[in-house]
């Protein structure tokens, strides 16, 4: 797993294992709730902090 800052202000999580390589998980400090979302070619998954 690596980071990196993005110019939009969110953090992106980037797998690095070889069966696994390239998946990013993207979280937004500026949201309200913690928050980490996945995104393929179509599609957007969020998934939010509960309490």
């Amino acid at each position: 797993m690596a980071s990196r800052s993005n110019p939009d202000g969110t953090v992106s999580f980037i797998t690095t294992a070889p069966t696994l390589e390239g998946f990013e998980f993207l979280t937004n400090p500026r949201s309200a709730k913690r928050s980490l979302s996945i995104r393929d070619g179509e599609h957007d998954f969020l998934f939010t902090e509960t309490p």
